[in-house]
């Protein structure tokens, strides 16, 4: 017999200590208080007898104002140009994120002009295919391309011949099928048939449409700002309450997800929202109680639900978050009541008026937060704080902000790949292209365009005539830093006290004259003269950015893809093992 044959039972049962059963346990569940005098004294404590919240909500009538967002702009100041603002057809996101410009590579090219061909076959003018292929060759990938990313040369192999240029046909179609004055038609190369030329003239058109929404859609209003490493823009709309406009700043937004504690309230600026007036509504209705999983329960002897725990929450003395989550719920979770109301997206909705009736018949008008005295101050949920602090009273938004925003999005991998990190041994910091979008369209690993540089350097030199030979001791003004390692370099910005990181640039000598050695990729190659950081955007833990392809569905069922920027926090500090003035030893030397 083992010790898994033996089974235990137990069983918990009452056990009266009188000989009358029926009253012992009736006894117990009376729950008899043997001093009264003592609870009332402590009801008198807590100033229970003031019977502040005796009367329960029965009746609510609300009264709010919403106006629809209508303007935006690129930048947060007051000299930024704006614009009406359309978020039918795209969120937010995408107006701010998408890049000013769009570099199409080869893959995306050819798969364009693929898209035009199924077009053309679709009004049966596959015909005309040979004459756009002639006439609109893929161009064959440069040297530098081919170094570094591979991956071109076989790709141009595989569609050379077989798919149109499509970035040379957009470019020849926007000029003809948008010229200053005349009648929208095909460009004259290739001849197209008089039969066939209303049908290319149709396919043109819906294809051009086509490419300038996916493939070449551009923001004439970039809001990235190189020298934050961060977006920047505005919106605003009616007020909601009272008269005049608000507008919502975002001063350092990262692309890590927008929402509405990316932005700050700023009073006293407009950018011309006075077309639409906001829309007051009025809802009536029955207050539902706030409830939650682990909540005490109302009743005497109902067992709560185990499986949540609040006692049971391992917090910290410095972390508020959760103690006043837990405070909430144990002391305050059976005063708080909800009511729905649904809100059109992208507004700024205030409330107007708020009555309560209570199970007396009384009516109450609750007062906003903001306005309510208390001895800690005003407490608020979703508030969006004033954007310069000591700007007056009533500057903070005393209202609802709900951004036109997604709430999923698809991130594709990175095109591009930047790290900043400072160089203590070498005194300065580095920007490391780590991964730059090549020639093909995807992600090209510049570590490895260095390796395959320095392989065929050292094939070169071993195929050339034998030199001289080499001294026993040689000096070096300093040591080899890899190409996509960029300088940093510490300028005063004319300040007191105030640097920048400029970008700067190596030198080679290879060919006998310097050649400075520029950055490859879209983060650096900036369109700023000179290109200068904030020394504070680049602090000792370094600063990541990427440029990343992104995919979503709009609230239309409309699906949007566009490549916006993420920074982050970097990965500490490194080293480039940049040494000047040193004497080299031959191996022979031994030195």
């Amino acid at each position: 017999m083992t010790n898994a044959d033996i089974i235990n039972w137990n069983r918990l049962e009452p056990h009266p200590r009188t000989d009358d059963q029926s009253a012992s346990v009736a006894t117990g569940l009376e729950a008899r208080v043997h001093d009264p005098l003592w609870l009332l004294g402590r009801q008198w404590q807590f100033r229970e007898f003031e019977g502040e919240d005796t009367g329960s909500p029965v009746s609510v009538k609300l009264q709010y104002a919403t106006s629809p967002l209508s303007r935006w702009s690129p930048g947060v100041d007051d000299a930024a140009a704006n614009e009406a603002l359309d978020f039918s057809s795209q969120p937010l996101e995408t107006l701010v994120e998408r890049e000013g410009s769009t570099l199409v590579g080869l893959r995306a090219n050819a798969e364009a002009g693929l898209h035009f061909f199924t077009l053309l076959g679709a009004r049966g003018q596959d015909g005309l295919k040979p004459a756009y292929l002639k006439a609109y060759p893929l161009p064959a990938p440069t040297a530098q391309a081919s170094l570094l990313d591979p991956q071109v040369d076989r790709l141009w192999g595989v569609m050379a011949g077989r798919a149109p240029d499509a970035v040379k046909l957009a470019a020849d179609l926007a000029a003809s099928l948008q010229p200053s004055a005349g009648t929208p038609d095909l460009p004259s190369i290739p001849a197209v048939p008089a039969a066939a030329h209303d049908a290319v003239l149709a396919v043109a058109m819906d294809w051009f449409a086509w490419y300038s929404t996916e493939i070449g859609a551009s923001n004439a209003n970039d809001t990235w700002v190189p020298e934050r490493l961060e977006y920047r823009f505005a919106v605003s709309a009616v007020a909601s309450k009272g008269s005049g406009e608000t507008v919502l700043a975002a001063p350092d937004y990262r692309g890590d997800g927008l929402d509405w504690y990316d932005f700050v309230h700023q009073a006293g600026r407009s950018l011309g929202a006075t077309s639409e007036s906001p829309t007051v509504q009025k809802w009536t209705g029955l207050p539902a109680p706030v409830t939650f999983h682990g909540m005490p329960t109302m009743r005497w002897w109902e067992f709560e639900n185990a499986a949540v725990d609040l006692g049971a929450v391992d917090t910290a003395p410095d972390d508020l978050g959760r103690l006043l989550v837990t405070e909430f719920a144990t002391v305050f979770g059976n005063d708080w009541y909800q009511i729905p109301v649904e809100l059109p997206l992208g507004s700024i909705t205030s409330v107007v008026s708020l009555v309560v009736t209570d199970s007396f018949g009384q009516r109450k008008l609750i007062e906003p937060t903001g306005q309510a005295r208390s001895k800690s101050g005003p407490w608020r949920m979703f508030h969006v704080s004033e954007a310069v602090a000591g700007r007056g009273a009533g500057a903070d938004l005393e209202a609802l902000f709900l951004p036109p925003v997604i709430a999923m999005q698809m991130d594709g991998a990175p095109l591009e790949d930047l790290l900043f990190a400072r160089d203590e041994m070498a005194d300065m910091a580095w920007a490391i292209e780590r991964l730059v979008e090549g020639g093909s369209g995807d992600a090209a690993n510049r570590a490895e365009e260095w390796e395959r540089s320095l392989a065929a350097a050292a094939a070169a030199a071993a195929a050339a005539a034998p030199t001289a030979p080499i001294a026993a001791i040689r000096y070096q003004l300093a040591t080899t830093v890899p190409d996509h390692w960029i300088p940093l370099l510490p300028v005063h910005d004319g300040t007191p006290r105030g640097v920048r990181l400029q970008r700067g640039a190596m030198l080679h000598f290879d060919s006998g004259a310097p050649v400075a050695v520029e950055p490859l990729g879209r983060l650096l190659n900036a369109p700023v003269t000179p290109l200068r950081f904030f020394e504070e955007e680049v602090p000792r833990e370094g600063r990541h950015v990427q440029r990343i392809p992104m995919l979503a569905r709009w609230h239309n069922g409309r699906i949007i893809s566009w490549i916006g920027r993420r920074s982050r926090v970097g990965r500490g500090e490194g080293s480039s093992g940049l040494r000047y003035d040193r004497a080299v030893g031959s191996v022979a030397s031994n030195v």
